[in-house]
């Protein structure tokens, strides 16, 4: 019997040893689990931090570059990530990975989707030959360049043929293209060069039907609906009338309905002479060859390179053979159409030299309305951009005032010259995040 007991005692005394050593166990395992998991978190968190690194650091260069950067192996070696890249679009997105964590976020870079030393949403004609120097597009190898000089979004007519001349046969159409040395000459690709064509249809690709162009997005870098935030940033923008400067823009009605500026020449040199190199000018502007005197001595003397120029719901009468350091910008908005998406007449023209008849005969606008009358039916009242003349704005033309009527009386000799409009394009091709893509600060 006592010895059974002692049998008993011994039993339990093991039965506790081994419950205390479970739960011992237990404890140590938990512990364990607890240190593992805090270790796993504090890696968790370096690996989150180092991606979100390498987003920075791909965004950083980008904003630096003002582009997309061509390789991304310096952020990605400098912060030991396990990859690092960019999926190229619209957005742009960076993946970044570190570990089992991978982080993606957007940014928008400066897109130019459409190219053409003219592009046109306006129906453009022109009374004489158009020749132009182009805008070379995108490099197709062996010195071939994929020319554009002019893209028309719906009518284009030259009354007497049309011209596009290769790269090497001008000026650089900016300061990094390619040299051309014997014999390596930068030319259009036979695809994209046209000479001595008599019609539109026998043209090659140097002359392109868009319908999917979007000037103000590739100008502008917002969408065109958006015209309004763009406009009233004063740190973009100086204005005409000038009295705008100093008003306060909260939304369209601001602005008031558009009118004739009579003084728009004076106002945008003055505007000039405060640095500014993007003017608005609200409402209707003529410039004769006396203006562009006064206007490019201003940009001589004040600015370090060219203007954009952009009329808004109003006409441009514009007279003279002159060289012009900048981009012409003639645009109307939906503001401007009335309720069935009309643009609406326009009545300025008996206000400027261009539509005033001498001797009780017709005006010279009149005059080219009625010569071309045979080929394309112009009503005056829809006409919003007229020119006499062989004009030259080397940033290029940009007519965008669907429903209108660009005319030309001349034979355009055009020199397209990118580098004028670097200056104020830049404060609108920036890099910056995609909104949405991640987190709005």
């Amino acid at each position: 019997m006592q010895k059974n007991r002692g049998l008993a005692t011994l039993l339990i005394t093991s039965l506790l040893l081994v419950a205390s050593l479970l739960v011992v166990l237990g404890s140590y395992k938990g512990l364990f689990y607890q240190v593992k998991r805090a270790q796993n978190e504090v890696q968790a968190r370096k690996d989150h931090w180092a991606a979100e690194g390498g987003l920075e650091c791909v965004y950083t260069k980008a904003k630096q570059l003002n582009a997309v950067p061509a390789s991304v192996s310096d952020c990605k070696n400098l912060l030991n990530l396990d990859s690092l890249n960019i999926v190229g679009g619209t957005p742009n997105v960076i993946h970044s990975k570190s570990g089992y964590l991978t982080l993606k976020k957007a940014f928008v870079s400066p897109i130019v989707s459409s190219t053409g030393a003219i592009r046109s949403k306006s129906d453009l004609v022109i009374n004489g030959a158009y020749t132009s120097s182009p805008d070379p597009g995108k490099s197709l190898g062996s010195n071939l360049w994929e020319c554009t000089s002019v893209r028309y979004f719906n009518y284009f007519h030259a009354k007497t043929g049309y011209n596009t001349f290769h790269p090497f046969e001008t000026i650089k159409p900016y300061a990094t293209f390619p040299d051309s040395i014997n014999p390596n000459f930068q030319k259009c690709s036979p695809a994209n060069h046209s000479w001595s064509v008599l019609d539109l249809a026998d043209t090659a690709e140097d002359f392109k039907k868009d319908t999917d162009m979007d000037p103000f997005r590739d100008v502008f870098n917002v969408p065109r609906a958006e015209w309004f935030p763009l406009m009233s940033d004063k740190s973009l923008f100086g204005y005409v009338p000038y009295t705008l400067n100093g008003e306060t823009l909260t939304k369209v009605e601001d602005l008031g309905s558009p009118t004739f500026n009579t003084q728009c020449a004076e106002e945008i040199k003055k505007n000039i002479e405060q640095g500014k190199d993007t003017i608005w000018v609200y409402g209707g502007c003529e410039i004769n060859d006396a203006d562009f005197d006064i206007i490019s001595t201003a940009i001589d003397t004040h600015l370090s390179s060219g203007i954009i120029l952009v009329i808004h719901n109003g006409i441009l009468s514009v007279t003279g053979s002159q060289a012009f350091k900048g981009m012409l910008y003639h645009f109307v908005s939906d503001e401007f159409t009335d309720s069935s998406g009309q643009v609406l007449d326009f009545s300025d023209w008996p206000l400027t030299e261009n539509d005033t008849s001498a001797g009780g005969g017709s005006s010279v606008l009149e005059g080219v309305i009625s010569a071309l009358g045979s080929t394309v039916i112009m009503p005056k009242e829809k006409i919003g951009y007229f020119q006499n003349g062989a004009f030259n704005p080397s940033g290029g033309y940009v007519m965008d005032a669907p429903g209108t009527y660009a005319l030309f009386n001349a034979s355009l000799n055009f020199t397209f010259n990118r580098d004028v409009i670097e200056g104020p394009s830049k404060k609108f091709k920036v890099v910056k995040w995609y909104r949405g893509s991640w987190h709005d600060l």
